[in-house]
Parts: C-alpha cells; sequence; structure tokens
C-alpha cells in the first residue's frame, strides 16, 4: 500500500514538472514574441536570458507591464538639434533667443532601431531677438506678435510661418514676430511692456493664445514636471532657468516673481499641486486686460487652441479684439504637424492662420480706433 502511494506521488510530480517545463517553453515563447514587436531588430539585448521564469521579473520590474508607460510610449524615439545655443538667458524672461541663423535638425528613428530619419528646418533671428518675417519698407504700421512656439513657427522655415506669409501679402506694413518657444502670456506681458514706449497709436499688437498657456501664466507645477520630461525624453540635461511667474491678488494687483525651473533645484515646487484652473484663467486674462488698457496701438486676442466657449473671455474687457481662428472657424482641414517629426502645426495650419489674419487687417485702420 505504501509502495503504490509512493509510485502515485512519483508520478504525480512527474506530471507537474512536464506541465512546468511545457509552461515555462510556452511562457518564454511568448515572452520572446512580445519583446521581438517591441524592440524590433535589437530585442535580444534588452532582456538578460531567453527564459520566463528569470524575464517576467525583470521586465516587470523595468517597465514591460508598466501600463501607463505604454499607453504614453511613442513609436519612435526623437531628437532635436540646432547645432549649437540658440537662447541665452535672460533675468526677466528667463531666456530669450539669440541673434543669427540656425539649421535646426529634427531626428526620429523607431525604438530600438538604428537609422535615423532627419528633416532640417532653418531658423533666422534678427539681433533683437524677433523671428525674420522678410524685408518691409513701410514707415507707418507696424505689427507686433507675441506668443509661444505654435506662433513663433516651431519646426516650420522662416518662409512659412504665417507671419512671414503675412508680411509678404502686406508689403505696406512691418510684422515683427516676437513670440518665441516655450513663452506664455506672462513673457508676452513682459515683452510688451519693454516695447510699449515705441509702439505707436496706428500700429497692432496681436497675442497668439491657446488655452494650454494658463499653465504657463502661473508656472504651474505640472508645466514644468512637463518641461522635465520633455528634456528627459530628449535625452537632453534639464536647463536652469527662473521662469517669470503672475500674480494677481485680491486688490488687482499684478506682481511678476520667478520659479526655478529645474525640478531638483526649487525645493519640492514641482510636487505641489496646481492652482485652480479658475485662478489661472482670471491671471491670464488680467495680464491681456492691463496689455490692452496700457496700449496705444489696438489688442488683438489671436484664439488658436481651445474652444470657443473657453471661460477667459467672461474675464476680458472690451478693449480686446478677438480673432478666432479654431479649426471650426475654416471650412477645410488646417490640422498638419511637421511631418510626424514634431506635434507643432506644419506648413498648412500657418497658411490658414495668415488668411484669417490678412482677412482681418483687411479694415481701413481708421475703423479700429
Amino acid at each position: 500500500m505504501k509502495q503504490s502511494k509512493k509510485k502515485t506521488a512519483l508520478f504525480a510530480a512527474i506530471v507537474v514538472v512536464i506541465a512546468l517545463f511545457f509552461l515555462e517553453a510556452f511562457a518564454s515563447w511568448a515572452l520572446m514574441l512580445r519583446l521581438r514587436i517591441a524592440n524590433n531588430q535589437n530585442f535580444t539585448k534588452s532582456e538578460p536570458t531567453y527564459f520566463s521564469l528569470i524575464n517576467i521579473p525583470y521586465q516587470a520590474a523595468f517597465g514591460l507591464f508598466d501600463q501607463s508607460q505604454a499607453a504614453t510610449k511613442s513609436e519612435f524615439e526623437y531628437r532635436l538639434d540646432a547645432g549649437g545655443p540658440v537662447y541665452e538667458h535672460d533675468a526677466d524672461l528667463g531666456y530669450k533667443p539669440l541673434g543669427g541663423k540656425y539649421r535646426v535638425t529634427f531626428s526620429r528613428r523607431p525604438h530600438g532601431g538604428s537609422k535615423w530619419e532627419r528633416l532640417r528646418v532653418n531658423v533666422t533671428f534678427n539681433s533683437d531677438g524677433t523671428r525674420w518675417t522678410g524685408e518691409c519698407q513701410s514707415t507707418g504700421t507696424n505689427v507686433y506678435i507675441f506668443g509661444d512656439s505654435w506662433v513663433a513657427g516651431h519646426g516650420v522655415n522662416d518662409e512659412q510661418t504665417f507671419a512671414f506669409l503675412l508680411q509678404q501679402a502686406r508689403k505696406d506694413i512691418c510684422v515683427r514676430l516676437v513670440a518665441v518657444g516655450g513663452y506664455g502670456i506672462t513673457q508676452s506681458f513682459i515683452q510688451f511692456n519693454k516695447l510699449r514706449s515705441q509702439i505707436r497709436p496706428n500700429d497692432i499688437v496681436i497675442l497668439g493664445y491657446g488655452d494650454y498657456l494658463d499653465d504657463r501664466t502661473v508656472v504651474a507645477p505640472s508645466r514644468l514636471r512637463e518641461v522635465r520630461d520633455w528634456f528627459k525624453r530628449q535625452g537632453s540635461p534639464e536647463e536652469r532657468l527662473m521662469l517669470p511667474k503672475a500674480v494677481f491678488d485680491g486688490r488687482g494687483v499684478i506682481s511678476i516673481t520667478h520659479v526655478q525651473q529645474r525640478c531638483d533645484e526649487n525645493d519640492g515646487y514641482c510636487d505641489q499641486t496646481d492652482p485652480p484652473k479658475d485662478e489661472m484663467v482670471r491671471t491670464t486674462a488680467a495680464l491681456i486686460n492691463e496689455i490692452a488698457r496700457t496700449s496705444t496701438a489696438p489688442v488683438y486676442l489671436l484664439h488658436y487652441a481651445g474652444s470657443k466657449q473657453d471661460s477667459i473671455f467672461g474675464f476680458l474687457s472690451d478693449a480686446v479684439r478677438r480673432i478666432s481662428a479654431l479649426k471650426e472657424d475654416f471650412d477645410y482641414s488646417i490640422n498638419d504637424d511637421i511631418m510626424g517629426f514634431d506635434n507643432h502645426p506644419g506648413p498648412y495650419w500657418h497658411y490658414a492662420i495668415s488668411r484669417k489674419l490678412i482677412e482681418t487687417l483687411a479694415v481701413p485702420l481708421a475703423s479700429r480706433q
């Protein structure tokens, strides 16, 4: 009887071992197939062995089953190179462009791939930090365009920005593209005040606005985390900058402070929660209203991202003229990008925005006062 039980136990153990062997073989095959798909031809360099009993814990620890990363991970890895420094530090703005001509290279390759694809664009900054928009002979009206990378034309050539296209259509004016990548309404406010003494009544001020800029107005912690993650994805060291932050207090007074951009150097600022959305919107609106109040020239808000019902319009003064340039304002598609190398809007978008501005500025200046 005891011998029979021993045989039964031995048989059961053999069955279990065989089952585990086939389970291991299947799991290893499935895991290797997953790695082959995920990492292309270099999949054998990304795991320590072919055995799932080792690989599964290893990959679990290093992100294979991290669904939050998988949901946001791009098919490609990206790089951006301008061949040298394009910006310099500025005590008020955080940073500003250096005058000169640059060849900016956008690169991408599949994760684990060896061959980079490249896209190159020409970017020219004038000595005053404005982006080149072509020649003009006008001694009359200047059009000052403030904004961020969308407005500045990140990823497109000088001759493809909507500011350049506007300049070509209106030789009787001089278009000054003051926009800079990464800027927000707070920087526009600072730039405007630096230029205010030279802006005349017959000039025009255009402020680029998308609803995502409200975070930048107050340097929201989530914005700095976003910047940190961008540098990490690019494989570049995060820059040490003091970014301007607007504060609009209960007395209606605007003040500007500065926050260190680097999350590892701003005493846990990046770990804080963002201010309420309403507070950020009100602060943005206060900056825009103050520009309109103090400007001798008419002020337009170029609204290119968000909704027609964005809450900011409930806080803006009547002195701010609105140019709605959302996708629903056009009867054709305007949403392109930088050929898949970057998600900023491309030349079709810039062309559409230029048509909107040409149409708006066709109204005689006398009727704007």
